[in-house]
């Protein structure tokens, strides 16, 4: 049999799988290159003239949280040694006042277009009003009356400036922030489940390699011998703290990760991934399938089946695929 007939019984192999390694390999170039720009914040990202910024909504929303703490910790752009430049207003010339700087600790300056901008506006913006937009985009360029402009931008209580003042400080002040409370409680959590979770498999591991049985005739808490599974998983948390604290936190109950509807399905996931071995590893070789059928005292059919073929250095391979029942059919269709 060629591939075609394993692939009868294993599934169709997806498309993007079976490209020419070439296609197959820009390809995944192309996703780890967009993967590393969603969730990576290059140092040039981190510009400090507010003109030639990127807008932060542009940002991936993967890495906009950290691209705000980045500027943060850079602080707004306030060149005091600058020498501004003068420009012509109203028939006298004019120009930015570093002293302004003192007052408003959110203004910052753009040397390449002269202008003033708003830090905590650019990091949080929450509307599109014309004076905010001045102060994002476009930038402030009237000194005329620039210290009263700036006042008047940040308006009163309900003002978008002040709703961007209110997020800019509970964004500094992590530890307060309900939901980088919460974030941490769910990174808690999950790392306290994959521990569970790793200890579980490795439980289920041992005794499917060992060909043991699971369940035991009493699982009862007061049961002196309450299966291979939990007796097993009892003994892997008295000897490490680790995975001790783990399946003692306080989880819900059908967290526990233990009952016999999880085993199973962990069961069945590792089955499929070994079958998904043993397919990778038979290609387009020719193979036979063995199968054996025999009944249990419920004269119910089942069928061990075995696949045969010859590996790379010429040895002769036999490969257990699973337990089945019904005719031929139904293996064709579990397989």
């Amino acid at each position: 049999m060629k591939n075609a007939s394993i692939k009868k019984y294993f599934g169709n192999t997806p498309k993007s799988s079976i490209e020419t390694p070439s296609s197959s390999s820009h390809a995944n170039e192309n996703n780890n290159k967009r993967s590393r720009e969603e969730v990576e914040v290059s140092e040039y990202e981190i510009v400090g003239d507010p003109t030639l910024r990127k807008p932060i909504n542009d940002y991936s929303i993967n890495i906009r949280e950290e691209v705000r703490r980045r500027y943060i910790t850079k602080g707004a752009c306030q060149p005091k040694a600058h020498n501004f430049p003068k420009t012509q207003i109203c028939g006298q010339l004019r120009k930015f006042q570093k002293t302004w700087f003192d007052r408003f600790c959110w203004l910052e300056y753009s040397a390449s277009k002269d202008a003033a901008f708003s830090l905590w506006c650019y990091l949080f913006p929450t509307g599109n009003r014309h004076g905010d937009e001045v102060f994002i985009n476009h930038g402030f360029r009237n000194w005329k009356k620039a210290f009263e402009n700036f006042r008047d931008h940040e308006g009163g209580q309900n003002s978008r400036h002040n709703h961007a003042r209110v997020q800019f400080e509970l964004f500094k002040d992590q530890r307060h922030n309900l939901d980088n409370v919460l974030s941490q409680k769910f990174k808690q959590d999950e790392i306290v489940y994959r521990v569970r979770l790793t200890a579980v498999v490795d439980v289920i591991r041992f005794l499917s390699k060992q060909g043991l049985a699971f369940r035991g005739h009493d699982e009862s808490i007061s049961s002196n011998s309450r299966g291979n599974f939990l007796e097993l998983a009892t003994l892997y948390c008295e000897r490490n703290d680790e995975v001790n604290k783990a399946f003692n936190s306080k989880s819900y109950g059908n967290n526990q990760l233990t009952s016999p509807k999880i085993q199973k399905e962990i069961v069945n996931a590792c089955a499929a991934e070994v079958r998904k071995i043993i397919v990778n590893e038979i290609k387009d070789k020719f193979f036979s399938i063995l199968i054996d059928e025999s009944r249990d005292c419920s004269i119910k059919e089942q069928m061990a089946v075995v696949l045969r073929y010859v590996d790379d250095v010429g040895e002769v391979i036999e490969r257990f695929v699973g337990v089945v029942g019904g005719m031929l059919p139904t293996l064709v269709h579990h397989l």
